[in-house]
């Protein structure tokens, strides 16, 4: 406690003194803002260091992007907070894994509403979430917002389902396969294999043929493979890498019919700043077929690679790692091999759409990972 009054009492002198930095085009009051801005999120990271030095280390490492990197941009600030909230929320429920049984009916009952409100719209009933043009059945796309959201949703949640309420596995499956995400179907098949044969679930067999049976349908009636689209992601994905090794992209716009172009580099340890893929990478897109432009690149560890550049992408790295040696080191109860199953479900699917960009799922992955952190710190009841 007394180190933590010592750090305020340091950032006294620290925020005003700031000022003394001179930064062009901008007045004293802006840079002593960005001085308690750097204080105070420095201060969280230092507050997160004695539960989790590698989320530790990866809010510094938001920390330099958003403020040095990416020069304050409003989209890496907002993206800084919600970060950092999320990594104090996490550490919250960690700390709560001896209440987990209230949080797994919360999030039951969720699953339910959302299969629920899948299966209006998939009657056309949705009386919220309508198309403007009413001849057109409504987006199956529950409450996460698109189809890929809900399929990452769906997948993530079956071992909780199996383990805690089975009842809802038809629902969930069927809310799987309305998505057509092959991430989050490949996702959950992998990830329930492993969760079934961890724990030897008393229905691990029949189990085992309900997945051959989604995977055998899901490839012959919903998943359509396009060469093009395949062959988009991988030149997405391979220059996505090399804009980040190279250290620099050309960006080309076109305005009245006068074309522009602006060269943009980085520091590849770095990348191009948090939240400026999809400010950057659009205009340089020229090279897909078919004219489709990305926002995202549908893989969560090149979108970082490309915004925090390899330190940030290791830092991601050291994470998981960390939880899978804590996973590895020692038996764990059955809760605990849920969460991890859940966890590996998430971080198959990431290879494929793109995960943290929105509320839905982000809260999903606060929660499950939140929960696995706690039981794996020994938080048991």
């Amino acid at each position: 406690m007394k180190k933590s009054l010592y750090y305020v009492i340091a950032s006294m002198f620290l925020i005003p003194l700031s000022g003394l930095i001179p930064i062009r085009g901008t007045d004293i009051w802006y840079v002593q803002y960005l001085g308690f801005t750097t204080v105070l999120f420095f201060g969280i990271s230092l507050y997160l260091w004695k539960w989790n030095k590698y989320i530790s280390i990866f809010t510094i490492l938001v920390l330099i992007s958003t403020l040095i990197t990416a020069k304050q941009h409003p989209r890496a600030m907002f993206m800084m907070i919600n970060i950092d909230i999320g990594c104090i929320l996490l550490k919250y429920i960690s700390e709560n894994y001896k209440n987990r049984d209230i949080l797994f009916k919360g999030l039951l009952w969720f699953i339910g509403v959302q299969c629920g409100w899948l299966l209006m719209q998939y009657c056309n009933l949705d009386p919220f979430f309508d198309n403007v043009v009413k001849t057109l059945p409504d987006p199956q796309t529950a409450l996460s917002g698109s189809r890929n959201q809900m399929g990452l949703f769906m997948a993530v949640v079956i071992p909780l389902v199996i383990a805690k309420c089975i009842y809802l596995l038809p629902l969930v499956i069927f809310a799987l396969l309305c998505s057509k995400t092959s991430s989050a179907v490949l996702g959950a098949i992998i990830g329930t294999i492993f969760y079934l044969y961890i724990t030897k679930h008393k229905v691990r067999h029949l189990s085992l043929v309900l997945v051959a049976i989604i995977l055998i349908l899901f490839l012959c009636k919903f998943e359509k493979f396009s060469s093009v689209e395949l062959n988009n992601r991988y030149l997405l994905y391979k220059t996505t890498i090399s804009q980040v090794e190279n250290e620099r992209l050309e960006i080309s716009k076109e305005k009245d019919g006068t074309k522009t172009t602006k060269i943009i580099t980085c520091n590849k340890w770095f990348g191009y700043a948090l939240g400026n893929f999809m400010r950057m990478s659009p205009f340089t897109q020229n090279y897909l077929w078919g004219g489709h432009i990305y926002r995202h690149t549908h893989n969560d560890y090149i979108e970082i690679w490309f915004e925090m550049g390899r330190l940030g992408l290791i830092s991601i790295l050291m994470i998981l790692s960390n939880i899978l040696y804590l996973f590895v080191r020692k038996t764990q109860e059955h809760d605990i091999k849920m969460l991890f199953s859940c966890l590996l479900i998430y971080c198959i699917t990431a290879n494929g759409i793109f995960t943290m960009h929105t509320a839905v799922s982000l809260m999903l992955f606060v929660l499950i990972f939140g929960l696995l952190i706690g039981g794996l710190n020994g938080k048991k009841s």
